[in-house]
């Protein structure tokens, strides 16, 4: 039984400008969600997990969202709690030199996960919950030692841009995945359950992605496994998931963690009843 998740993959591949002009010349990691920025909420939950090994895969464009964890011995004493919370995680990077889907992206970190079950966290989104989504399904990972992925529902005008999964239903909340499906047209499936961008997984995986070359995502690699034989089970975990896609999607997730997490949500709370 595997007791412990120390290993966490972030892909930093994204190359759509739905957030333009925000992104121009920061990084969509690097931007404010509340009190951090969006990618430190990412290593935040994997960190919250257990996870003390967190590998970024990524661009030459983007290597400034491997700084902010960067040198953190050297940062004044009065960041204390930031220095406290970091200064134990390794923190490295792959860089990535041409656009390709997930799936390659990911199998560039198979030599960093050593055989050892990982984590994968896409920043798309970001999780609130009284316990961290990557805990949750690592907790029925620990029991089954198969892939889980983490679910979530979404809303009928969103599933034709959703990676949509059919299930069969063991238990609350618990899921077998039978196939995932890329975009689906709404008016063809029934189900409401997606991918929400985390993933628990072993090193079988990059079997399967080193089979499907550049031009894969990791859902297809899930899909082959699947189509094998294989096992891969969903969670939904307890909590919400906030999208980071576009402008609007981006702030709302901001405008939510300002107002319900942020250390001066008061003062902002009562700045908006002012001009609102």
């Amino acid at each position: 039984m595997t007791k412990k998740l120390q290993k966490a993959v972030i892909p930093v591949i994204d190359t759509e400008d739905n957030l333009f002009p925000f992104t121009r010349c920061v990084p969509r990691e690097l931007l404010p969600i509340g009190d951090f920025p969006l990618i430190q909420h990412i290593a935040d939950e994997a960190i919250d997990s257990g996870v003390t090994e967190i590998v970024f895969v990524l661009f030459s464009s983007n290597k400034m969202i491997v700084d902010h964890f960067k040198d953190i011995n050297k940062i004044s004493d009065k960041k204390e709690d930031f220095k406290k919370r970091y200064l134990p995680i390794s923190f490295s990077y792959l860089l990535q030199k041409k656009k390709s889907k997930d799936g390659y992206t990911i199998l560039k970190a198979e030599k960093k996960m050593e055989g050892e079950p990982f984590a994968v966290s896409f920043p798309g989104t970001v999780f609130h919950g009284s316990k961290s989504s990557l805990s949750q399904i690592f907790n029925i990972f620990r029991t089954s030692e198969k892939p889980v992925v983490a679910l979530k529902e979404v809303k009928e005008d969103e599933v034709a841009h959703s990676l949509i999964v059919d299930t069969e239903k063991i238990a609350n909340r618990f899921y077998k995945i039978k196939k995932i499906h890329d975009s689906p047209d709404p008016s063809k499936t029934s189900s409401r359950l997606a991918l929400a961008g985390r993933f628990i997984l072993t090193s079988l995986v990059f079997d399967y992605l080193r089979k499907m070359g550049e031009d894969k995502n990791l859902s297809d690699a899930l899909n082959s496994m699947i189509g094998s034989g294989k096992i891969v089970y969903g969670h939904h975990p307890d909590g919400s998931w906030f999208d980071c896609y576009d402008i609007p999607s981006y702030l709302k997730t901001n405008s939510f963690f300002m107002l319900e997490k942020s250390r001066f949500s008061n003062s902002l709370k009562n700045y908006f009843k002012e001009i609102v």
